[in-house]
């Protein structure tokens, strides 16, 4: 995954006043998702800054609940997976105005809908006391190739406000490595006190990567040592592998087979290494193994990805529809379903296209033997069940949604 960040700024308020406020919307059914010991308020000369936690819902809906309890503009902006940027700003409850680099990122838009996306530089100009000019230049849509989302921090600058370099370090980067990496970087990075100044906004600068595509043949590696078979269904007939009798590459292959339309089912079970327990008779630390499942389904054009980490007795269900997950509450709305392979599928695990699917694995076998911390913090991996039961009804469920071949 890229880099996912949210900021509100608000002009002449009290600190006091917005912290206040951001505890109330964080307290109570918290619709927005705020954490509050995860976020920052800092105080400049153009006003406040608020730096949200990762994964928090910061879009027009905290803009609008932000502005009906203090007085004055507010703007909210985020960065979205590397993938955009955008901001909405409101004052009284009332939308101002709102921009977005791509705003046909999730579906096409008509013609006429790309203009309330423009942004308008001579309104927040007035709003916030500042030149229209150096604002006008980062409000352009993106082409193609994309572009960089940390641009998102000069537009903020030029609106007046300063971003104290604290905030980047802090900011989630859970796939982006520098040349020296080699697993994931830990999801929220602590900051160094040793550490040069400005460092860590500098180190997601560099590893930004709005749409790149991943090439999973050359970006996947898997270890056979960890893997315990590896299965495929072809032509409805099952065939299985012990994963110590596949190279790395015949695995991911497997894989990209599944994807391209080859397979209809592909599974791969991994051994990886628990807790240990020192045993005192045998004056040494046991460790206990356990199974973690990845999971593939192809069919009529459409895949899902599923990964179950058997250590903590979770499904973890790749997320295809970003708006069904995220716009739609219990009861709002009827859920399509798919055929997939053999399995029907709600229309929110869908994808009809595999670009989600591979950067997903690329993230999961950075770091295979702690798939559960990072899955757990994605917003695309939902962790969807838990066994109460223990083993034996995680295989009975498995094996219910045909995820599982006995």
């Amino acid at each position: 995954m890229g880099v996912f960040w949210h900021a509100a700024v608000f002009k002449r308020q009290n600190q006091v006043d917005v912290q206040e406020v951001v505890a109330q919307l964080a307290a109570g059914e918290n619709e927005f998702d705020i954490v509050l010991d995860k976020c920052s308020f800092d105080v400049c000369e153009a006003g406040i800054v608020v730096g949200f936690n990762d994964y928090c819902l910061a879009f027009e809906g905290l803009a609008k609940a932000l502005s009906e309890k203090l007085e004055g503009p507010v703007l909210v902006c985020d960065i979205y997976d590397d993938d955009y940027w955008d901001y909405f700003l409101y004052k009284e409850g009332r939308e101002l105005d709102k921009f977005m680099t791509v705003p046909d990122c999730f579906e096409e838009i008509p013609e006429e809908e790309w203009e309330h996306w423009r942004g308008n530089a001579a309104l927040l100009a007035q709003e916030f006391g500042c030149p229209a000019e150096p604002l006008s230049e980062y409000l352009r849509f993106w082409d193609d190739d994309g572009g960089d989302a940390w641009e998102v921090v000069g537009f903020i600058e030029a609106l007046g406000f300063e971003i104290p370099e604290d905030d980047f370090n802090d900011a989630d980067v859970p796939e982006c490595r520098n040349d020296t990496d080699t697993a994931i970087p830990e999801q929220s990075k602590v900051h160094d006190e040793n550490e040069p100044e400005g460092e860590g906004r500098s180190f997601l600068k560099k590893t930004s990567h709005a749409k790149i595509p991943v090439d999973l043949a050359a970006d996947v590696k898997v270890d056979p040592k960890l893997t315990a078979w590896v299965r495929v269904c072809d032509d409805d007939a099952m065939k299985q592998f012990c994963g110590s009798a596949l190279t790395s590459e015949q695995i991911v292959q497997y894989m990209d087979d599944t994807l391209n339309g080859r397979y209809t089912y592909f599974a791969a079970d991994f051994l990886l290494q628990g807790e240990g327990i020192y045993v005192k008779r045998l004056e040494k630390k046991v460790y206990r193994l356990f199974h973690s499942t990845l999971v593939l389904h192809q069919g009529a054009g459409k895949m899902a990805c599923f990964f179950f980490a058997g250590d903590s007795m979770c499904c973890y269900e790749l997320i295809g529809n970003f708006d069904a997950y995220y716009n739609a509450g219990p009861g709002e709305k009827e859920y399509r379903r798919f055929q997939v392979g053999k399995v029907e599928l709600t229309e929110e695990l869908v994808f009809q296209e595999r670009s989600g699917i591979d950067r997903a694995l690329k993230m999961l076998f950075a770091d295979l033997e702690n798939a559960d911390k990072w899955l757990s913090k994605s917003s695309f991996w939902s962790r969807q069940n838990v066994f109460p039961g223990g083993v034996n009804n995680y295989n009975k469920w498995r094996r219910k949604r045909g995820l599982l071949e006995d």
